[in-house]
């Protein structure tokens, strides 16, 4: 999921889960912005993964043949 756009957003945390979270940061040596960052787009990652595997199980696509045998052998070499 590279893109060059960068999205500034503000989120709500309470103070249990920024207490938290900066633990884990210091733990992993970067700051609670960044691990926030990195922790997002790793599940992120996975998630379109698992999406992607889904969608290639799925009957009624409107990939046919070889060219749905050919996106299914991709997204499973992506694992």
């Amino acid at each position: 999921m590279e893109s060059d756009v960068k999205m500034r957003k503000s989120i709500d945390l309470s103070n249990d889960t920024k207490k938290a979270l900066s633990y884990q940061a210091i733990r992993h040596g970067v700051s609670l912005k960044r691990y926030i960052e990195e922790t997002l787009e790793r599940i992120a990652e996975t998630e379109e993964d698992e999406i992607l595997i889904e969608l290639s199980q799925d009957t009624e696509g409107s990939l046919q043949g070889k060219e749905k045998a050919d996106f299914v052998k991709y997204l499973h070499s992506l694992q």
